[in-house]
Formats: C-alpha cells, structure tokens, sequence
C-alpha cells in the first residue's frame, strides 16, 4: 500500500516509468542500454528505470488517455510531412498533445531514481501539473482563465545533422535524461531532453508580468490550432545538441 502520487488515494501501488517504458525499448541493444550521465557512460543490464508511484487505474488511465497517443504522433512518420525547414504533422490534438509531454515531466520531477536527480520543480509546480493532468484540461480553474500553457510553454524541435556525419537512426535512437538551467531572458526555468529524434523543451515562467508572459513567443513552440510546425535543428547550430553528442564521444 501507497500513497498514488496522481489520484492521492492509499492504494496498492505499482512500480511507475517516469519517462514512457517505450523510449528505453528502442534505445536497448542485446538488452543494454549506454546512458550519459555527468559526462560518464553506465551500462546497464536491461535498463528500466521505474519506482512506486502511482496505482494500477491511475497508471491505466496514463497509458490510455496520453501515452498512447503521444507516441504515435512522435513515432507516425507516415503522416509527417517536410520542408526544408520544418517537420509538419498534421491534425495534433493539441491540448491532449500538450499534456502527454507534461506527464513526463511531471513524473520525471517526483522520481527518486538517479537517472532524474538532474530535475527538481518543486511542490507547487508538482501539484498545479497533477492537477492539470488527473483533470485532462489545461485550464488551471473554471473561474479564471488562466492555463498551464501560460505557465509553461512547450517547444519541439526535429534535431538533424544535414552533414550526414551522424546517421539519423542514431538521432532517432538516442535518449537523454533531463537538464535543468535558470533562463534570465525571462526570469524563469527550462528543462528539456531528447528522444525520438526530437529534444522537448519545457519554459517555466516565473515573471510577476502574467500579460508579458504571454506575449512571449518562443522558437517552434507548440500550436495551440491547426498542424504543428516543428522547426528543424542541426546539431552543428545548437550548443546544447552539440555538448551531448560529444558527451557520448567523450564517454564510450
């Protein structure tokens, strides 16, 4: 018996993954996974990392309402369409889209597991993407019309190297745990990590100008109508992609 970190009922819990048990299945070869942590490379057998976090409906109701569809509109490249510049996939749902990746987070945030010790949003930010999430709704209370998209903001990019120096089924194999840094441009936090051939960045605004908050617009961040248009990014023009690929050169 537990303490369900999403329903908040004492329930039996079940051992929960923080990042989707999907992600680690692609990366695993021979049934190991190379993980780059601190600039060092561990292998581990069968590497899954999981813990006691949520109940058996609670679990269900992730799978079911957000993961299944988040991995599909990351993973149906059938559907993407491309231009030079972008990755366009059509007809994302977004609000449901939106709080597939906050599950992620979220769950990243209250792991004990090593493999997220990197991460850490505190308490309140816990409990208002807890909220969010067990609601199915980005709207924070019927009675304002404040969201959580207005708190943190989503931005995808599709990591390429034109190159052709690194193979892109490298890109799409390569999974990274969370980074987190103080954004001074505007007073508040971001966190990312890469999977799927994409690295996901969450903007956390902290500034006491909610109006200027939200007329800030960051580089390919999610829609809230139509298509999402993902901005291309190769790894030669990004400081952050860079650092990791040579993390994985200094490593092995």
């Amino acid at each position: 018996m537990g303490h369900c970190k999403l329903c908040l009922e004492e329930k039996v819990l079940e051992l929960s993954h923080s990042i989707p048990k999907s992600f680690f299945k692609k990366i695993k070869e021979d049934g190991k996974v190379t993980i780059i942590q601190n600039k060092k490379s561990k292998i581990h057998g069968a590497f899954d990392p999981k813990e006691y976090m949520l109940c058996r409906d609670c679990e269900q109701f992730i799978n079911n309402e957000y993961e299944r569809y988040g991995l599909r509109i990351l993973r149906d490249y059938s559907k993407f369409k491309k231009n030079p510049k972008h990755i366009i996939i059509p007809s994302v749902k977004y609000e449901k889209f939106y709080l597939y990746l906050i599950s992620i987070l979220w769950r990243a945030s209250l792991a004990q597991h090593e493999h997220y010790d990197t991460l850490s949003l505190g308490e309140g930010l816990e409990g208002l993407l807890r909220h969010c999430i067990y609601g199915k709704k980005i709207r924070i209370n019927r009675l304002s019309h404040h969201r959580l998209d207005h708190v943190v903001r989503i931005s995808i990019f599709r990591v390429v190297d034109s190159s052709g120096h690194i193979p892109d089924e490298v890109i799409r194999s390569l999974l990274t745990n969370f980074v987190q840094r103080i954004e001074s441009s505007y007073e508040g936090v971001s966190c990312y990590f890469m999977a799927e051939g994409f690295i996901i960045f969450f903007n956390i605004f902290f500034g006491k100008d909610e109006h200027k908050n939200r007329t800030v617009r960051l580089k390919s961040q999610l829609r809230k109508i139509g298509d999402q248009k993902i901005l291309k990014l190769e790894i030669s023009q990004s400081r952050i992609l860079m650092d990791i690929f040579r993390e994985i050169v200094e490593a092995k």
